[in-house]
């Protein structure tokens, strides 16, 4: 049986993306060398990441036809001595903040599409990271100096949660927030009694 794909799960923080998202890249051909890129930056993820990673592995380990059909292709290994990966206030710490929930008060977020025609300038104030600038400057994708797809979608449910985050919170602190929440409101609904 020939070899038709390729897999190769890519992490987006060992590339230079602001993200320590994973994504399966795959290729498909009857022969041909396939290479991945050299990770150009470190981090250290936390030990879940590494669990996802081997549940979309797994169906590559199975036994039998559907296993034999496909090469896995290891990922270069990123190194501790490389820069560290770019981070979220590096990524967007210079885009104005959206107070979604003043908005919300206000009846100015309202359900429905965001249209890209409202302009609104950066705010000089803010610090422009070095990655910030490399994306605004990059050649041929030049950034105005004024944005007009900096939108937000329409989750008023989440908006107190979010809210409540900490920088380097995580799911599990997510979910304990919401929980927190939760007893709260159970407290307050109680005290109506």
């Amino acid at each position: 049986m020939p070899k038709v794909s390729w897999h190769y799960i890519l992490g987006l923080g060992t590339l230079e993306f602001p993200q320590g998202r994973r994504y399966r890249c795959s290729r498909g051909a009857d022969s041909c060398e396939v290479t991945f890129p050299e990770p150009t930056h470190w981090v250290d993820l936390p030990p879940g990441y590494e669990g996802s990673r081997s549940v979309a592995l797994k169906l590559l380990s199975a036994a039998g036809l559907e296993a034999e059909a496909f090469d896995y292709v290891a990922r270069p290994e990123a190194k501790p001595g490389l820069p560290p990966a770019v981070t979220a206030e590096q990524a967007i710490g210079d885009l104005p903040p959206i107070d979604a929930r003043e908005r919300l008060r206000s009846g100015e977020l309202r359900r429905g599409a965001r249209r890209f025609d409202q302009p609104l300038p950066y705010d000089r104030r803010l610090k422009v990271s070095g990655y910030a600038n490399l994306m605004r400057t990059w050649p041929g994708f030049e950034g105005p100096d004024k944005l007009t797809d900096h939108v937000i979608r329409y989750l008023p449910r989440d908006y107190e949660l979010f809210a409540r985050l900490n920088p380097g919170d995580q799911y599990p602190e997510a979910w304990q927030h919401a929980y927190d929440m939760l007893a709260e409101r159970l407290a307050e609904v109680a005290s109506l009694r």
